[in-house]
């Protein structure tokens, strides 16, 4: 949902082998998989698989890729380290830089593919979307849900699905969720 015109797809990988890394790399996969169908049946948004190069330009990223690369922990199908020369033949610009390649990541343009998304959505079931509608509050009841959107209640819903960032821990059922804003 994001007002950037692009944005990098790849994982948020760490040094170490933990949850949360592997959780990435799982949530990259799966979002490719997602984008690669969603394409393949007519839903098409703006964007390239052409690889994200993480360079090493700060001695701060050249020893996390360092320590990245000595655990070698990943497989190279999915992160690999490339030489300052590798750099510069996959980015097409003279880099002095070596860093770590994924071959299968990408960007897309945000608005493009979430459009795309609700287009595909609407093709395997109707439904109405609400905008600038900001919900303050759901309430559990009989099994289903209800949202509570500019002071008034809204109809019963069997799921919810909250998907607002940073804001996400905001609301009572959801504050127990570990949850860490990143930025980009």
């Amino acid at each position: 949902a994001s007002h950037n015109q692009q944005g990098a797809l790849y994982p948020h990988l760490q040094v170490d082998f933990s949850n949360s890394s592997e959780f990435f790399a799982h949530g990259f996969y799966y979002a490719r998989r997602l984008y690669d169908e969603l394409n393949s049946t007519g839903f098409s948004f703006d964007h390239s698989w052409c690889g994200v190069l993480l360079q090493a330009v700060k001695p701060s990223k050249l020893e996390f890729q360092q320590n990245f690369v000595a655990k070698n922990q990943w497989p190279k199908a999915l992160i690999y380290p490339v030489t300052a020369e590798q750099s510069t033949q996959i980015s097409g610009v003279e880099t002095p830089y070596g860093g770590l390649f994924i071959p299968d990541g990408g960007w897309i343009t945000p608005p493009s593919l979430v459009k795309a998304l609700f287009a595909y959505a609407q093709s395997l079931q109707t439904f109405e979307c609400h905008f600038n509608s900001p919900v303050t509050e759901f309430i559990e009841q009989n099994r289903s849900w209800q949202l509570k959107i500019n002071g008034h209640l809204s109809e019963p819903y069997s799921q919810v699905i909250i998907a607002c960032a940073e804001h996400s821990n905001t609301f009572s059922h959801s504050r127990c969720v570990p949850l860490v804003p990143v930025r980009g």
